[in-house]
């Protein structure tokens, strides 16, 4: 992998200096880390801790509510809510 770095940065990225905070499960939702902590995101709405889907809304109207009820701690808590969202809509099917 290459990284295009600014000519006027003349020091040394290392790979242990990056910090992921993104991941793609598939075409349309991702974990992101979005302080203070990560969401689970597909198009413009964002899993919360209930296994429901929420319209996200823009970031200076984001209520304190809304970030208890939709981050969560690590991308691996992301992923299991998300993954037990999948196990809920398969059994109301």
């Amino acid at each position: 992998m290459s990284l295009d770095v600014p000519e006027v940065w003349r020091g040394k990225v290392w790979a242990r200096d990056l910090q992921v905070i993104s991941y793609r499960i598939d075409d349309v939702t991702t974990i992101e880390y979005r302080g203070p902590g990560w969401v689970v995101c597909s198009f413009s709405q964002v899993l919360n801790k209930d296994g429901y889907w929420e319209c996200e809304p823009q970031p200076s109207s984001r209520t304190e509510e809304f970030r208890e009820r939709t981050r969560f701690v690590s991308p691996q808590v992301a992923l299991d809510a998300f993954n037990m969202e999948l196990e809920q809509e398969a059994r109301e099917e």
